[in-house]
């Protein structure tokens, strides 16, 4: 036998051999790779199940006043002091909205998102002015449905009246 010839069908076993081994390499990772996205992908989904319902709050307030405050400029004032001091995107997530408000007793409902309550106990201490009115909002209690927050406000007229 010819020692070229020998070279020849070493270098031939070699390569065939080193693209084995390459291609077992590439398939192992690969693999490594769909594992890690699943994983990743699964993590993702979990989260996502496990995200819990933003629930709504409700709080009473008392609004002292020099004048008549109107239901709709109030709840554009919180809502505009709330965008001012935490944004939009916030603003959206909170939901803040007024759905009771009594003119003649100066008492309201805010409705909001639970993760915001300290935030919009921070707003209402912000607010000032309710168009030409200055106004000065206390917050009375904090409760978990409409129906508990009307029975609370029943109760408080027939204690005060």
């Amino acid at each position: 036998m010819d020692i070229s010839f020998m070279l020849s069908l070493f270098s031939l076993v070699l390569s065939i051999s080193i693209a084995l081994f390459l291609y077992v390499l590439y398939r192992r990772i690969s693999l490594l790779f769909q594992v890690i996205n699943s994983k990743s992908a699964m993590k993702i989904i979990k989260a996502l199940k496990s995200r819990r319902k933003l629930r709504k709050r409700y709080m009473i307030f008392e609004v002292i006043s020099d004048g008549d405050v109107d239901k709709n400029l109030l709840e554009n004032e919180i809502r505009n002091s709330f965008n001012g001091m935490f944004g939009k995107i916030h603003l959206a997530r909170a939901s803040i909205s007024i759905p009771y408000y009594d003119s003649k007793l100066k008492v309201g409902v805010l409705k909001f998102t639970h993760m915001y309550r300290y935030k919009v106990l921070a707003t209402l201490g912000l607010v000032r002015n309710v168009g030409n009115v200055k106004v000065f909002l206390i917050p009375i209690r904090t409760t978990g449905t409409l129906k508990k927050t009307l029975k609370y406000l029943k109760s408080m007229t027939l204690k005060k009246g």
